[in-house]
């Protein structure tokens, strides 16, 4: 099994993969060093079993804790169809267990399995009960949803709305600007989802897959002295 510590209530991220402690031993013991006085928490993580975190209370500094016991259960699998809302597959797409991230650049880092050819996904390792999950593939809408899990297998399917387009171009000076960073934020159904162009050889950008309603959007790029914003 292995253990990821968590000293602060930030939760879990897949990016946090790397900083699991695996341990070996026959009786199921641990040790856990390096934790913050107060609130840590605990994630336990072991194959064919559903994550669990626990959290604990009154750590002080040059003081152990000990007799934890931590109970992991069978883990339970999602799978799915990720679709448009006219019905076509969206092969690539990415799931995630929680949140969507709300940055384009986490998209692909956060991610816990990718749709195939067909949209299908899977999911293992869940525990019993209400269980979020999102759902993101580019130019579409991000969608989050939860899912009570009741069995060794449920399935939920995604429908993915494309959202709206905001393009234009960047002058500088009167003059068309290649190389900007356009960055685009709305606020969806999954909750606030930022997305990023870059602008080509005539200055047009596009930015697409945003909520109905206000975007914020800004333009973003160096004169040879400074970074410049707008």
């Amino acid at each position: 099994f292995s253990i990821l510590l968590l000293n602060s209530d930030n939760g879990y991220s897949s990016y946090r993969d790397r900083e699991f402690k695996s341990y070996h031993n026959e009786q199921g013991e641990f040790t856990v060093n390096g934790a913050y006085p107060g609130t840590v928490h605990l994630m336990f993580r072991s194959p064919g079993l559903a994550d669990q975190t626990v959290t604990v209370d009154g750590v002080r500094s040059a003081e152990t804790l000990e007799g934890i016991v931590v109970s992991l259960e069978a883990g339970l699998s999602l799978t799915g169809v990720v679709r448009n809302i006219d019905g076509a597959a969206l092969p690539g797409a990415y799931l995630y267990i929680g949140s969507l991230p709300r940055s384009e650049w986490e998209y692909e880092r956060e991610e816990k399995a990718t749709a195939d050819a067909g949209g299908n996904y899977r999911l293992d390792s869940l525990p019993s009960g209400p269980v979020t999950i999102a759902a993101y593939a580019k130019g579409y809408l991000g969608q989050s949803a939860t899912v009570e899990m009741r069995g060794p297998n449920t399935t939920y399917d995604f429908v993915l709305n494309t959202g709206g387009t905001v393009e234009g171009y960047v002058y500088v000076n009167g003059v068309a600007h290649a190389g900007a960073n356009i960055y685009g934020s709305s606020q969806g159904p999954a909750g606030q989802q930022n997305v990023q162009s870059t602008t080509d050889s005539t200055g047009f950008y596009q930015i697409a897959g945003l909520a109905e309603g206000t975007v914020s959007v800004n333009a973003s790029y160096n004169d040879g002295v400074q970074q410049r914003n707008l």
